[in-house]
């Protein structure tokens, strides 16, 4: 037998790159000019176009062409979504990442959520006051004084905690006049446990509590018969001259309405004062909410270490004024050079450290020990 010319077994069929015009995919050849599908493609792979592989005459080869991506776009695509996803948690250091509350205005450093950014000493007169993390700062009408029994509102001593009515389960606590006439009425003279409720001394079975006894805003305080146990709605604790929940410290007692007697007590929140209320504007600023006049500056241009100040907003929006917040990642990055962004300095996270530009560090995703790490 001419083995030479003998006739070869028929080939399978085999899907190639097809790279000449469209989108990448995938080409089978048959050799007699017949369509067939692509064999061992997976769901989904398979002709669906005819076309010639080259000139016509004797021995064209019909192509097919086949939907499917070659394996190493689908590597590279995975391998960047991983990367952005590991570059996120790797590169970004953690005083990078902060926490915007639109309604409020603030915002938090993501890491240690009690502090948030905010005009250092409040000054708001001098141009270039730096921005600072600070912790919540109690106001005139959150702070109060243990006095022998008398729970006085600190900045007006000449009021106290009053329960409304006398000494009576329900009865709201008010403020109202101390010692009124010189004479120390029961339902206004308080002692505070050791387990965190505070009891009238002479009823010490009636305890102020959270009325309803859900933790919100705007729950009454009032006088309840104490109950046993860890019971939240009743048990406080004084620090720094707030009444705080003991459970929940971000909730304090909060004098409703003016500074006057008959005003009731209530819970609340820090609030976000005048240097801490800001705003991300439609061009890109951050401006402080209730003085417009100020945005947020990178103090001497876009460079790492430049401070972040208060400063007066351009008439047209600068360079280094233009700041956008990414609510996925939790950034604040510079709109014309996205690779600095707002940082804790120093990464201490403490109250006091100031804020600045600094690199986002994003990590290699060619660097051979990083990926082997992975």
């Amino acid at each position: 037998m001419d083995t030479e010319h003998a006739a070869s077994p028929r080939q399978t069929p085999a899907c190639t790159e097809h790279r000449e015009g469209g989108p990448p995919g995938l080409q089978m050849e048959t050799a007699n000019g017949h369509s067939e599908p692509a064999r061992g493609l997976g769901d989904g792979c398979g002709a669906t176009s005819r076309g010639r592989a080259g000139p016509g005459g004797g021995g064209d080869t019909e192509l097919l062409t086949c939907f499917c991506p070659p394996a190493s776009i689908l590597m590279a695509i995975a391998f960047i979504i991983l990367w952005a996803l590991v570059s996120r948690s790797v590169g970004i250091p953690r005083h990078s990442f902060f926490s915007y509350d639109e309604v409020s205005g603030l915002i938090h450093l993501d890491e240690v959520p009690e502090l948030r950014l905010n005009v250092k000493g409040g000054d708001l007169e001098t141009p270039g006051a730096p921005i600072i993390l600070w912790p919540c700062s109690p106001q005139i009408h959150e702070m109060f004084e243990m006095q022998n029994g008398l729970i006085k509102l600190s900045v007006e001593e000449r009021l106290c905690l009053n329960a409304a009515g006398g000494a009576g389960a329900g009865n709201a606590v008010v403020l109202f006049p101390c010692e009124q006439d010189g004479v120390r009425a029961p339902n206004e003279d308080f002692e505070v446990r050791s387990d965190g409720r505070i009891a009238l001394k002479q009823s010490p079975d009636l305890c102020l509590n959270v009325e309803g006894g859900t933790i919100e805003l705007g729950a009454k305080i009032v006088m309840w018969p104490c109950s046993d146990g860890e019971v939240s709605n009743e048990l406080f604790s004084l620090n720094d001259g707030m009444i705080q929940v003991k459970q929940q410290p971000s909730f304090h007692f909060n004098v409703q309405g003016e500074l006057a007697p008959g005003s009731p007590i209530i819970l609340w929140q820090c609030g976000a004062g005048v240097h801490e209320a800001l705003e991300f504007t439609a061009d890109s600023r951050i401006r402080l909410k209730m003085h417009q006049q100020f945005c947020l500056n990178a103090e001497g241009g876009l460079a790492p270490g430049h401070r972040i100040v208060a400063w007066p907003c351009s008439e047209t929006a600068e360079s280094n004024e233009l700041f956008k917040y990414d609510p996925d990642l939790k950034i604040i990055y510079s709109l014309e050079n996205p690779e600095l962004g707002f940082n804790a300095a120093g990464g201490e996270m403490q109250a006091g450290d100031g804020i600045v530009l600094w690199p986002f560090e994003a990590i290699d995703p060619l660097d051979e020990e990083w990926t082997e790490e992975l």
